[in-house]
C-alpha cells in the first residue's frame, strides 16, 4: 500500500493543481488514460463542492486529498471541515442524459452533475461527518 496527501488552500484556482497532481498518480496504476481522467474529474469535482459548498467559496481553509493505492484499486478521500453535506444529495444523485443520450451532453443540467459522474465512474462511494470534518471516500477499482 501506498499512501499520499495533499492539502490544497481552499481556493478553486489550486483545483485544477491537484487534479493533475491526481491524474500523473494513476499513470503508476493498471488504469488506463480514460479511466484516469475520469478519476481526476470525481476528484476535482469533490474539491470544488467542499471549496464551494462546505467552505461557502471561502480560500482561508484546507482541503485535504489523501489517496491511497493499494493492490486492486486506487481510494481518494476529500476531506475539509466546513459545513457538512446532506446525504440524500449523494444518494439521490444521478446523471440525467437528455433522451438516454450522450450525444448532447450539454444539455445536462449543471446541478448535481458532479455528484452524478461521481457515483457513474468510481465503483464505491461514501461520505460521513465527525467532529474530524467531512469525508468523501472515492475508490475505483483496477
Amino acid at each position: 500500500m501506498k499512501k499520499i496527501r495533499l492539502i490544497i488552500e481552499s481556493d478553486l484556482e489550486n483545483v485544477a493543481l491537484a487534479g493533475m497532481a491526481i491524474n500523473k498518480i494513476c499513470s503508476l496504476t493498471p488504469l488506463n488514460e480514460t479511466q484516469s481522467f475520469q478519476v481526476e474529474l470525481c476528484s476535482v469535482e469533490a474539491i470544488n463542492n467542499s471549496i464551494i459548498h462546505a467552505y461557502n467559496s471561502k480560500s482561508d481553509n484546507n482541503v485535504e486529498i489523501i489517496l491511497t493505492l493499494k493492490e486492486r484499486l486506487i481510494e481518494i478521500e476529500i476531506c475539509d471541515h466546513g459545513k457538512p453535506m446532506n446525504i440524500n444529495i449523494l444518494e439521490e444523485a444521478v446523471i440525467k442524459y437528455p433522451d438516454n443520450s450522450m450525444d448532447n451532453i450539454s444539455d445536462i443540467s449543471e446541478s448535481g452533475r458532479g455528484l452524478g459522474f461521481i457515483k457513474e465512474f468510481m465503483n464505491h462511494v461514501t461520505y460521513s461527518s465527525d467532529d474530524k470534518g467531512n469525508h468523501l471516500v472515492m475508490i475505483k477499482r483496477y
